[in-house]
């Protein structure tokens, strides 16, 4: 069951973002395999941030037009030619890449956004699209970096304790219930390298092993087959959560998040440095509040 009484649901509109380049490819591949395995509609957006001038004073109007020519069409076009057989609702929107996304988000319903690399790059200290639609997005998101080979089949989610985390947890075992998960938790202490051969690390991890275990046992998802596995880590929550992907080969990370941002690991860890440091796909689940 879900923690806290949540409802878990697969997602039933898919909204893929794309800008038309290559790079977006793999997250057009995976969007279609998650409609067709999950049976939701899927959406296909693409943002034109300008749309071309007026024709200057003394121009002939027809002439300017032809080498300016409107890229909403053309767009439209190459949008129904990405999807191919697949069925989709396609959609341009005249605005930035974030804004375009969460306006089509509200207006169909969507409950999970797919992107892929675009052109601004994870890199800088300015926000990219994937970073701003993660913060401000009402829904869950999926940023695609690996070219999809079948189903999702070797997940890690990532747990700080908070019900947003336990929320991911139950989202991913019902979503992908196949899959083998590895549930791990980095347990960041100061001067931890210095502890590295004293108790206190070796004690601290087996605490939260167990706190894990009964934690899985309150869920319901300790019989769950194949069995989730536990994880403890010492180290920041970026670099744990790569070398844990990399150790089963993991194929996708999973995320808890509420509206407001990111909960994972309070002190030290962070959406973008997590976004940043994974090399392959992320979800970052929206979780929601128990009201009660």
């Amino acid at each position: 069951m879900a923690p806290m009484g949540v409802p878990v649901t697969r997602p039933s509109r898919i909204l893929l973002a794309t800008d038309l380049t290559s790079r977006c490819d793999r997250a057009l591949d995976r969007a279609i395999q998650l409609a067709r395995e999950w049976d939701a509609q899927l959406h296909v957006l693409h943002a034109i941030e300008a749309q071309p001038p007026a024709a200057p004073l003394g121009m002939d109007p027809d002439t300017y037009a032809r080498s300016h020519p409107d890229p909403e069409p053309a767009a439209r076009r190459a949008l129904m030619r990405l999807a191919g057989d697949a069925p989709a609702c396609v959609h341009v929107e005249t605005a930035a890449a974030a804004e375009a996304i969460l306006a089509v988000v509200a207006r169909e319903a969507c409950d999970l956004v797919v992107l892929g690399e675009s052109r601004d790059q994870l890199v800088g200290p300015v926000e990219s699209t994937l970073e701003e639609v993660v913060r401000k997005a009402p829904v869950s998101t999926l940023a695609v970096r690996s070219r999809p080979r079948g189903e999702y089949r070797r997940l890690v989610v990532g747990t700080d304790f908070t019900d947003e985390a336990w929320q991911a947890l139950a989202w991913s075992a019902s979503c992908f219930p196949g899959a083998l998960i590895q549930l791990v938790h980095a347990s960041w202490m100061p001067y931890a390298g210095w502890l590295e051969r004293t108790t206190a690390v070796a004690d601290d991890a087996a605490q939260k092993r167990a706190r894990l275990r009964a934690q899985l046992d309150e869920s319901g998802l300790a019989g769950r087959a194949p069995p989730i596995q536990v994880r403890v880590e010492a180290g920041q929550p970026a670099s744990v959560l790569r070398r844990c992907a990399e150790d089963i080969d993991a194929d996708l990370l999973v995320l808890g998040a509420h509206e407001r941002g990111m909960l994972f690991d309070a002190v030290v860890g962070s959406t973008r440095s997590i976004l940043r440091g994974m090399p392959g796909d992320v979800l970052v689940m929206r979780a929601v509040r128990n009201r009660a």
